[in-house]
């Protein structure tokens, strides 16, 4: 990876990590959510742990320095303090159900990948194959919940500011087009462009493409349709760096 683009993905993808680890750990969560992991075979083989919040709180306060270096410490730092952080990450988030937002279990399971991210090609494109096979899921399961967000009921009920309204309003009058159906259309629109992307990941072609589509889809997400999960679509879109033509450039 070029070293720029890596100094970059490592500012950004991991100061946010380290921002997100500090507010966990300095706000633990509700000792009644912490029942059992997330890994089946440990609690139905008698092997269950679930960490006290005060312990969970502690593990994501390390992981939160470890974050923190791995952003702005010394290249020849990364891949150790990078494995540290994911060892506490998914310590903290298989170990317990307080979180239950599948999208941090895809970023755990990143994290265990990222440590060598400057090292091999493969990861790279393991994590190209990845983003394709969500993207694609993400669609399907669009277009096979009985016609609910296909019909724009979705995306009407996630914008939160009356300006989108009267945006969408506008223009369903200017086209002569019903305001329901302009919905439906940009509802379309999201499972059209999930599927491009989909596409293009495990292709692993055009990634100036992919950019162009996934970061204005992840930041409407955000900012328009507020369907945000945590930052998640902030982590997808510095992960989108990984994609850039000159990952393979030297050193």
């Amino acid at each position: 990876m070029h070293r720029l683009v890596f100094r970059a993905f490592r500012f950004f993808f991991f100061g946010l990590l380290a921002f997100d680890l500090f507010l966990d750990g300095m706000n633990p969560r509700d000792p009644s959510t912490f029942l059992v992991s997330k890994v089946p075979i440990l609690f139905e083989n008698g092997l269950d742990f679930v960490p006290s919040p005060k312990l969970l709180a502690r593990v994501q306060l390390v992981g939160c320095v470890a974050a923190l270096i791995a952003s702005v410490g010394a290249d020849r730092w990364y891949k150790h303090v990078a494995i540290i952080t994911s060892v506490m990450y998914n310590f903290a988030y298989f170990g317990n159900a307080a979180d239950r937002y599948q999208h941090h279990a895809l970023l755990a399971e990143l994290l265990i990948l990222l440590p060598w991210v400057n090292e091999h090609d493969w990861v790279r494109q393991l994590v190209a194959v990845t983003f394709g096979i969500v993207y694609f899921w993400t669609a399907v399961a669009k277009l096979t919940d009985g016609g609910l967000f296909l019909s724009g009921a979705f995306l009407r009920t996630t914008a939160p500011r009356r300006e989108v309204y009267d945006l969408v309003h506008t223009i369903a009058s200017f086209v002569h087009f019903d305001d329901d159906a302009l919905w439906s259309m940009a509802a379309l629109g999201v499972v059209g462009v999930e599927l491009i992307l989909a596409a293009l990941f495990l292709s692993q072609r055009a990634p100036y493409l992919a950019i162009a589509l996934g970061i204005p889809m992840h930041l409407g997400f955000e900012f328009v349709a507020k369907l945000s999960i945590g930052r998640f679509s902030w982590y997808c879109i510095t992960l989108y760096l990984l994609i850039l033509p000159d990952f393979h450039a030297k050193k």
